[in-house]
């Protein structure tokens, strides 16, 4: 049986970590700016949603949980393509004085666009009438439609929806199959551990299997500290374990998660959040 540590990072490593992470966030946030997203109800009870962002898809199910309490988890697609993404360097670094002209290192964030869809609301309940899969397939589809990075599947599993990468587009243009790395089968131990040391565990098992690094994003780092759980897989897939940890970590509330590709780091962070309602 594998034994797993936790890596213990010095204070230089845990700073320039903080500062890759901290670029990473600025450029999500400059990318951000000029979102126009919103939900509007129209006449004749028709609702159109509408997100512009460099991860339309992403955008869309976080507007769709905020309004309407549904958990919808999202995983990006891998951005190589030089199509698909953007070159944010002099809006983000703060450094650029440290570096010749040209020489400092490059920061890429996803290039994205507008997607816009519309669905039958209930006159009494102002909720869609459709299932939260079929909005959640308009989505998927004008995705496609709007030729934006990814093919995306959607899963159901019971009240939680999962949009999971199928393709992406390599560097020449062509579009390669995609496994999720959540779709990778682990086994994990059932021990008394932390929230956090079982996110912790679950990202250095993940990145071990792929090699593809996952590591932390944005989470409650109190809440999953103090949070204790005995949760455990044997032969399942890394999605199981993150859903069994987060419906332990809070009994009170529910938790979603975006696990986001950063093209510049060429790795996965993964990010946690509340699902109001």
């Amino acid at each position: 049986m594998h034994v797993f540590q936790f890596p213990k990072r010095s204070h230089t490593a845990a700073a320039m970590f903080c500062l890759i992470v901290g670029l990473l966030y600025l450029a999500v946030f400059v990318q951000g700016t000029n979102r126009q997203n919103s939900l509007r109800v129209q006449a004749g009870r028709r609702e159109t949603l509408t997100v512009n962002s460099g991860r339309p898809v992403a955008e869309a199910a976080w507007e769709l949980e905020k309004k309407y309490g549904w958990v919808i988890t999202y995983e990006d697609p891998i951005y190589v393509n030089s199509g698909e993404i953007v070159d944010v360097t002099t809006q983000v670094r703060r450094d650029l004085d440290h570096y010749k002209p040209g020489e400092a290192p490059r920061v890429f964030v996803p290039k994205g666009g507008e997607l816009s869809i519309s669905f039958n609301v209930n006159s009494d309940t102002g909720r869609p009438v459709e299932p939260p899969a079929s909005v959640m397939l308009q989505i998927l589809n004008a995705n496609s439609a709007g030729g934006y990075p990814g093919q995306f599947r959607l899963k159901i599993d019971g009240l939680i929806l999962h949009i999971i990468p199928t393709a992406y587009k390599d560097r020449s243009g062509a579009l390669v199959p995609q496994q999720s790395v959540l779709d990778t089968v682990i086994t994990i131990p059932s021990q008394e551990r932390s929230g956090r040391q079982s996110l912790q565990l679950l990202c250095d098992v993940v990145s071990r299997m792929t090699q593809m690094k996952m590591d932390f994003g944005t989470f409650d780092p109190n809440l999953f500290s103090q949070s204790r759980n005995h949760v455990g897989v044997k032969r399942e897939k890394a999605r199981v374990f993150l859903v069994k940890l987060l419906e332990s970590v809070n009994t009170y509330t529910r938790h979603s998660w975006r696990l986001l590709y950063d093209p510049t780091m060429r790795n996965y962070f993964l990010n946690i959040h509340p699902v109001p309602g």
